[in-house]
Order: C-alpha cells, then structure tokens, then sequence
C-alpha cells in the first residue's frame, strides 16, 4: 500500500505541476513520500539546471572543510521532522 491511492502512476502530471513551481519562482518542493503510510518521511525536490554548478556560481559552496555545527543540526531536526 502506498499514499499514492487515488493517484495514476503517469509522471505527466507532476512533472507539469513541477514545472509552473518552477517558473512561479519556487527553487524546490517538499513533499511527503508516497512509500510511507505513515506519511512521516518527505522527500525534497530542488530545481535547476543538471548536474553540479560551475564552480565560479555564487550558490556553490565555499569548499570550507569545516563540520556542519551542532545547532544547524539541531534546527534542521526541529525543522524537518
């Protein structure tokens, strides 16, 4: 059983539906997994081009080898659950 009841398993629709995300502005979609009846789980979608941005893009990360802190950690936690 999945939470995709009622739902065809055609791509058509979500690819449009993500698409006029996209173009409206939106750089991604969260949205919960279909595998979960439970329906705790989400996954993220994030839009752009293919493949890794060019290193000289402002969104690429700095290439710090630092460890991600303990208190983004903690509000991605309080965030995403």
């Amino acid at each position: 059983m999945t939470a995709s009841l009622g739902v065809n398993e055609h791509y058509t629709d979500r690819q449009r539906f993500a698409a006029r995300a996209c173009e409206a502005g939106f750089r991604g979609i969260r949205y919960p997994v279909r595998h979960d009846p439970a329906q705790k789980l989400y996954g993220v979608v994030l839009f752009g081009g293919s493949g890794a941005p060019a290193r000289d893009d402002p969104d690429w990360p700095d290439g710090s080898d630092e460890p991600i802190g303990e208190e983004l950690i903690d509000e991605a936690q309080r965030l995403f659950r």
